[in-house]
């Protein structure tokens, strides 16, 4: 993938996660009082996809390529944009290596916890398989252990869930809190999103918004839980009471990649007047709750376009300065001709997707060029109509590694007219007749080049 592709799908994705985390923050805070704290938990959970995957880059490529804002211009590329986009990619791969170390370190802690349990006894076991049922779990495998590595309960693992106690003596009542607690995160796919939110912190380990909405999900996906038990056990006085009293008897233990009963005594508190309120206020009819999720989906919608599309034009901005100047220091002036009858046994052809030919689309005259050419290959673009007297702008602005290139058009009878380019190269094509066109780059090295450029009619 290229440098600048990958810096643009970087900055479009982190982008749009952080607008659509101060949207789910807002949003968040008005389901809440309305009653609605597992929506807003939900809700969450959708926005930590956004962080992952490049919704919005992909769509502006579409956009883009059916010419319908940017004329095949976003995200366009010049020496100076490679450059910088480079030296930044190496910057980001280098937080990157650093965030999965640490990423590692932390899932080879959980794992050996896990391997160093031991079988609980057979009272534990009854009460967890019976609460088990209870929940609708019979089917999956889960298992339950006890470490004298760990101060607190917690879950791990996706294929095969592990629900891991401190070697501590439970009362019956404080088993079943705490079973009941970590089978609903296990209900609630928690883990699961436990692992994407991790994958999110370490894409966008840079941006300081993915560690406030790290946070704020953790405590929800608490919430979520802990409120999800209240309603279905003996309250929410009685549940916190009992939690209450093991974090007193225990220190505590945090991790990413595990579903954990509390972190510290602090956060316990916290997590109990949040839900305390969402558990004594008085549930809004449900047409409330879609009023509010209709304003995040417009709310993010304009923010998040309004973002893309910044970043978008400003990337054509720098793209056209910064490759104008090129152009106009480096005009080549020398042109070359192939006859259409002559063949090159050793130039293997290679042609872009076509488009319709009975539908020969104006706009494909326009366009940029991003190409890995393999040693003896011609690369060629889709067929364009142009006439004769227009002309045709063929801009080479890097070759890498740094060879020599073939850059030039392919004429409706088959000839081929063409320019020496290794990089910083422009010439203009005077067109002396009326058809279909192509543009092409052949590579007569013995090694693969990657070229950016650009060519347009007028």
């Amino acid at each position: 993938m290229l440098w600048t592709d990958l810096f643009y799908m970087i900055v479009i994705t982190t982008f749009t996660g952080s607008v659509l985390t101060v949207a789910w923050l807002i949003t968040s805070y008005l389901l809440d009082k309305t009653g609605y704290l597992n929506m807003s938990y939900r809700l969450g959970k959708v926005v930590v996809l956004f962080w992952i995957i490049p919704v919005m880059y992909y769509a502006i490529r579409m956009i883009d390529r059916l010419r319908f804002v940017w004329n095949g211009y976003a995200f366009d590329t010049s020496p100076l944009i490679i450059n910088v986009t480079r030296a930044v990619a190496i910057v980001w791969i280098t937080g990157l290596a650093v965030a999965i170390m640490i990423y590692v370190f932390k899932r080879f802690r959980i794992l050996s916890i896990r391997k160093e349990s031991f079988a609980c006894n057979k009272e534990m076991n009854r009460i967890f398989y019976e609460i088990k049922e209870q929940m609708g779990l019979g089917k999956c495998k889960i298992t339950l252990r006890q470490s004298y590595r760990t101060t607190t309960a917690y879950v791990t693992g996706i294929h095969r869930p592990c629900v891991i106690v401190n070697a501590d003596n439970f009362s019956e009542k404080e088993m079943r809190v705490v079973f009941a607690h970590e089978l609903t995160h296990v209900v609630h796919n928690d883990i699961w999103f436990r692992y994407l939110l991790a994958v999110a912190s370490i894409l966008n380990f840079f941006n300081p918004v993915i560690w406030i909405f790290y946070r704020r999900f953790i405590k929800y996906a608490e919430y979520a839980c802990d409120y999800s038990v209240c309603m279905s056990e003996n309250g929410l006085h009685e549940y916190y009471e009992t939690i209450f009293n093991l974090a007193v008897r225990n220190n505590n233990l945090y991790d990413m990649l595990s579903a954990s009963l509390y972190e510290n005594k602090n956060s316990l508190r916290e997590r109990m007047e949040h839900v305390m309120k969402s558990y004594n206020v008085k549930k809004r009819p449900m047409a409330v709750a879609a009023a509010i999720l209709t304003l995040f989906v417009a709310m993010s919608s304009v923010m998040v376009a309004g973002a893309a599309t910044t970043v978008t034009e400003t990337s054509v901005t720098v793209a056209e300065v910064t490759a104008d100047e090129k152009r106009e220091l480096q005009v080549l002036e020398t042109e070359y001709y192939e006859a259409a009858d002559y063949e090159d046994s050793a130039v293997t052809d290679m042609y872009e997707e076509d488009v319709n030919p009975d539908e020969i689309m104006p706009c494909a005259s326009n366009g940029t060029i991003s190409w890995d050419v393999y040693a003896g290959v011609r690369r060629s673009t889709s067929s364009f109509h142009a006439s004769s007297g227009q002309r045709i702008v063929l801009s080479v602005f890097s070759v890498e590694p740094f060879h020599s290139v073939r850059a030039g058009i392919i004429q409706p009878d088959g000839s081929k007219r063409y320019i020496i380019a290794n990089g910083n190269d422009s010439h203009v094509f005077e067109l002396t007749m009326s058809g279909s066109y192509r543009i092409y780059i052949q590579n007569e090295t013995t090694e693969s080049v990657h070229v950016e450029g650009a060519y347009s009619t007028y």
